[in-house]
C-alpha cells in the first residue's frame, strides 16, 4: 500500500517539475465560459459537486470541535471555521463587482 502511495507522490512531483518545462501542462484554464454556458444552474452544480467531495475532510474536524470543547467553545470554533471555509469563496464574488 505504502508502495503505491510513494509512486503516486513520485507521479504528482513530476507532473508538477514538468509543468514549468512543457506548454501543454502549463496552460491557464478560465471559468468564465464554462459559467455562461451553464447558465444559473452551474454555480449549483459547482457548488454540490465541491460540498460532496469535501465531506469526508470536513466531517472529522467539524466532529472534534464540536466534542471536545464546552458548547459555547464549540460553538466559536465551528463558526470561525465556517467562517475560514467560506470567505474563499467570497472574495472573488466581491472583486468581480457582480
Amino acid at each position: 500500500m505504502y508502495r503505491l502511495l510513494a509512486q503516486r507522490d513520485a507521479q504528482q512531483a513530476v507532473y508538477f517539475v514538468a509543468s514549468a518545462f512543457v506548454a501543454r501542462l502549463n496552460r491557464t484554464w478560465h471559468v468564465e465560459r464554462l459559467l455562461t454556458r451553464a447558465g444559473k444552474g452551474g454555480p449549483v452544480v459547482a457548488g454540490a459537486a465541491f460540498a460532496i467531495a469535501w465531506t469526508p475532510c470536513v466531517g472529522p474536524i467539524l466532529s472534534a470541535a464540536a466534542l471536545t470543547a464546552s458548547v459555547g467553545h464549540a460553538a466559536v470554533l465551528l463558526g470561525f471555521y465556517s467562517a475560514g471555509l467560506a470567505i474563499p469563496f467570497w472574495r472573488p464574488r466581491w472583486r468581480s463587482g457582480r
